[in-house]
């Protein structure tokens, strides 16, 4: 069956609360376009399936749909019914859709072809609004303050999970709620007062969170994951918002993640020195091969101590090229932070410090720090709601300092 013959058809949930009914501030008047990914996007293998072979059919959903008043609460999430027929008079199957709304500040998912043709799908921010336009509307252009020398395209923040954290939640830790303003006078008891929402996001930077299944430790499939992702997300802005919102510069990265994510924050960085602002690594390990009980063999299997020392050099030299502190040269002329909670039993401060350690060695301009009080994950740093680990006050300062600037010339 050549993929060039399946077709996808949509159809809209007419049932109340979905959308479908057509009144003020609802989605009735949304056009949905679906098309499937060319066959030629795909390697030669992906294009035919034999009997009893499976594969994957990506394909695009784009929506012409963009209100100033926006939609109202019973009309999200919005149902779809997706049927795909495989020939005239084949095989069919109905597949239930369920879309999301979102706001211009709050995070959203998109799917896209992967580096090796399956489809991945990742969480994005735009730019956290400058405090002159905290009041525009969502059809009025956002201004991205240090974006003007960069051509009217904000950097990205690129962060990179820890392990079973989901895509959603990693882009979602980068919000804070900011400090109540004091009052001279109190004229409402605390318990009374409006509660302050959350600010998502980062100032003059996309956030960009991809995310992959497997064991894959952000090196090899991983790593190229979020440079696919990287790649894919102006393409992901829809069309009717791009006027709207600074657009992307993917030459422009701060590297950062948590914990696995904080390894392949160090990996990708270190692999791609030309492209980074900065790197902020929260609890990183250094290398697989000696984290934990990751690999017995290295550490505690009483055979390593048998093992011819070439046999072992060939095996070493398999993955050196995923060793962070081999490569941590690399990132000489660029600022980094390594933070780490100082009561982590996941990931020892030694591993950090370590790291740490061997970049100041190389001229590297790093800050250590090691919380107190805190361990692996942490939503409150010195107060309630404020960033936490990846989003606190130190973090912020750290993030406005990297995308604030001009970019700078490395020699």
């Amino acid at each position: 069956v050549a993929v060039d013959v399946v077709k996808v058809e949509v159809e809209r949930e007419r049932t109340e609360g979905a959308g479908g009914s057509g009144e003020e501030g609802g989605l009735g008047d949304i056009d949905i376009d679906i098309s499937l990914v060319p066959a030629a996007s795909f390697p030669p293998a992906f294009n035919v399936v034999a009997p009893g072979q499976l594969t994957a059919l990506p394909f695009r959903i784009a929506s012409n749909y963009l209100s100033e008043q926006g939609v109202s609460a019973s009309s999200c999430p919005l149902d779809l019914s997706l049927t795909v027929r495989v020939g005239p008079g084949q095989r069919r199957a109905v597949l239930p859709l369920r879309l999301r709304c979102r706001t211009t500040r709050q995070s959203f998912v998109f799917a896209f072809v992967d580096h090796d043709g399956s489809v991945a799908r990742t969480a994005a921010i735009a730019p956290l609004l400058p405090p002159s336009n905290k009041s525009a509307s969502t059809t009025t252009p956002q201004v991205c303050e240090a974006c003007e020398e960069e051509e009217g395209k904000a950097g990205v923040l690129l962060s990179l999970h820890g392990t079973g954290v989901d895509a959603s939640m990693q882009a979602d830790s980068y919000k804070y709620k900011p400090r109540r303003r004091r009052r001279r006078k109190r004229t409402r008891r605390k318990e009374d007062e409006p509660e302050i929402p959350y600010v998502f996001g980062v100032r003059n930077a996309w956030v960009l969170a991809p995310t992959r299944n497997g064991a894959h430790n952000w090196e090899y499939t991983g790593y190229l994951t979020a440079l696919s992702a990287l790649e894919g997300l102006p393409r992901a802005i829809p069309k009717a918002l791009r006027p709207l919102l600074p657009g992307v510069d993917p030459s422009r990265v701060l590297f950062a993640g948590h914990s696995m994510g904080g390894h392949g924050a160090w990996h990708i960085a270190t692999h791609n020195p030309d492209r980074a602002l900065a790197v902020a690594s929260a609890a990183g390990w250094i290398k697989k091969e000696h984290y934990g009980d990751s690999n017995r063999f290295f550490l505690h299997d009483i055979g390593g101590s048998y093992t011819d020392p070439r046999l072992k050099a060939v095996l070493e030299a398999c993955f050196t090229e995923h060793n962070a502190d081999l490569h941590a040269g690399n990132l000489k002329g660029i600022d980094v932070l390594a933070r780490v909670g100082e009561e982590d039993r996941a990931v020892p401060p030694w591993e950090v410090k370590r790291m740490s350690r061997i970049l100041r060695s190389h001229g590297v301009n790093v800050t250590y720090e090691e919380v107190a009080g805190k361990t692996h994950w942490w939503w409150d740093t010195s107060r309630e709601n404020d960033g936490g680990v990846l989003n606190d006050a130190r973090m912020r300062r750290f993030f406005a300092a990297s995308f604030g600037g001009k970019r700078r010339k490395r020699g």
